[in-house]
């Protein structure tokens, strides 16, 4: 493991850092609803996503990224 990996500096017992969130915890988060996100993937805007077989997760980085340039309350 890497000086820089993230679980590095765990002690044991820690939880590990959140790096991806479910719809339904960005949705949360966001307060909006969760098909509001599921319409953005399918008219290719909202925050970048990753589909694991079914699921999709979105990286917290790529959703901090997201939310340095636009307003998730907003109309995209």
């Amino acid at each position: 493991m890497t000086d820089d990996h993230p679980l590095k500096h765990l002690s044991p017992g820690d939880e590990p850092p959140k790096l991806f969130l479910t719809p339904k915890e960005l949705a949360d988060y966001w307060s909006m609803a969760v098909h509001t996100l599921a319409n953005w993937r399918h008219g290719g805007i909202g925050p970048t996503y990753t589909k694991v077989g079914a699921r999709i997760l979105y990286s917290v980085d790529d959703v901090i990224a997201y939310e340095r340039t636009h307003n998730p309350g907003d109309k995209p």
